[in-house]
């Protein structure tokens, strides 16, 4: 599950702010790898009762499209106190 983009990405549009604040403050690679942290537990955790291929996969992979889509709907939310106007900071990825 690719979830840093999708957050980063998520984050610069829904709550610019938070973005530019946690960019300027340098807390924004920490933010987004305990967030990937979380999402990536979360994963394991919805996904432990399904049988596994040797890769670690699980054998179920529409249980896998449907647990990646529960935990990025659940994750990538962001608090509705943005306020337009401030420009956005560059991507560096």
């Amino acid at each position: 599950m690719e979830f840093k983009i999708a957050y980063l990405e998520a984050m610069r549009r829904q709550a610019p702010k938070m973005f530019n604040q946690l960019q300027r403050s340098g807390q924004l690679d920490a933010h987004v790898q305990a967030k990937s942290a979380e999402a990536h537990r979360m994963l394991n955790e919805m996904l432990s009762n399904e049988p596994k291929l040797p890769s670690g996969l699980p054998k179920n992979l529409e249980a896998l499209h449907r647990a990646e889509e529960i935990v990025m709907a659940t994750l990538i939310e962001f608090p509705s106190d943005e306020t337009p106007g401030e420009p956005l900071a560059p991507l560096n990825l």
